[in-house]
């Protein structure tokens, strides 16, 4: 028969997700004197209200030995103010000190908002007879349709000199409190309800024996709000045309930025995405219509996902790369 009718995770991946946005904002420009330093920048905030609608289905083996599934709908209706500030101050001829700082938020990953669950049942007879939830017969898994955005208050630093036209070195600070990060939670729940007599059972191995279950508790995995942590780093970034030294170098440059990261969220968990180290550099060759260049890349690992069993996605660390390229071109 279809597999479909007889494993109850079939059905975890028919799911929608409705979600209504309401926006509202207002920025000021400014652009003043301080004590001397031409100030400038803008001042605003935005509020966002969210109505967001999981509708899916709940699905576990009925009395028939069949899959059979129950609509399942739920969601949440939430308001976030985001406020936000940046300011320049141009501390002398071509050189400017930055300063920003707002609240920011990211929509939560659909596939951890459908609301879809899963009852399992392992039959191994070990399982069957013990009485503790965790090691019990009784397992499932849920999505959560009430997960609130990814959120962060973030804080950036920058120093900027623009030494020439086409020449550019920058270093900057950033620190980003993670104030609601997603991570993967647990609950005990009574599976009493999808017991079915004569099925949820199994068979002592020794003595032949039919053997009920020990316990009708088990444990729920989900998806949870409220985890926090932190991102920090700084960034170099130059753009150095050799003009800027001497005429018989005209068209020749580089560009090179160095980003050295660190985080980490407060369960130990690594960053999905971030690495210790990430550098670039490119060494260019521009005039006349001919151009030329060589560039150099390094990433260090970070902690991303990969699809695994059904594609579902399974945590792993990407080992990083390194990366030479050369590219000539005329026009």
């Amino acid at each position: 028969s279809d597999a479909a009718t007889l494993q109850p995770d079939r059905e975890g991946d028919s799911y929608t997700i409705e979600e209504q946005f309401s926006s509202a904002y207002a920025m000021i420009d400014f652009d003043a004197e301080w004590v001397g330093i031409p100030v400038s920048g803008n001042l605003g905030v935005q509020v966002v209200n969210v109505d967001q609608t999981g509708r899916g289905v709940g699905s576990f083996i009925g009395p028939s030995g069949f899959v059979e599934t129950a609509p399942i709908v739920d969601g949440d209706d939430y308001t976030d103010v985001l406020p936000s500030l940046s300011v320049n101050f141009e501390v002398a001829e071509d050189q400017v000190i930055r300063f920003a700082a707002s609240k920011t938020v990211s929509r939560p990953r659909l596939d951890d908002m459908k609301p879809n669950n899963q009852v399992s049942f392992n039959f191994n007879a070990g399982n069957v007879s013990n009485p503790n939830p965790g090691a019990g017969p009784w397992s499932g898994s849920a999505g959560n349709a009430k997960l609130k955005p990814l959120e962060a208050n973030q804080y950036d630093f920058a120093y900027e000199w623009f030494f020439a036209d086409d020449g550019l070195m920058s270093l900057a600070y950033f620190h980003k409190d993670l104030t609601n990060w997603h991570a993967d939670g647990s609950f005990i729940a009574d599976f009493t309800p999808f017991y079915v007599p004569g099925y949820h059972e199994s068979i002592d191995p020794i003595t032949g024996a039919v053997i009920t279950p020990a316990t009708f508790l088990g444990v729920v995995t989900s998806k949870a709000d409220g985890l926090e942590g932190y991102v920090a780093g700084w960034d170099l970034q130059v753009n150095l045309p050799f003009h800027v030294f001497s005429d018989a170098v005209e068209g020749f440059g580089m560009i090179a930025s160095a980003a050295l990261y660190d985080g980490k969220l407060d369960n130990g968990a690594r960053v999905p995405g971030l690495s210790e180290e990430s550098l670039q550099s490119t060494v260019y060759y521009e005039r006349g219509g001919f151009q030329a260049r060589v560039s150099w890349t390094k990433r260090d690992s970070f902690a991303t996902e990969t699809p695994q069993l059904s594609l579902a996605l399974t945590p792993t660390v990407d080992q990083g790369a390194e990366l030479i390229d050369a590219q000539i071109g005329f026009d």
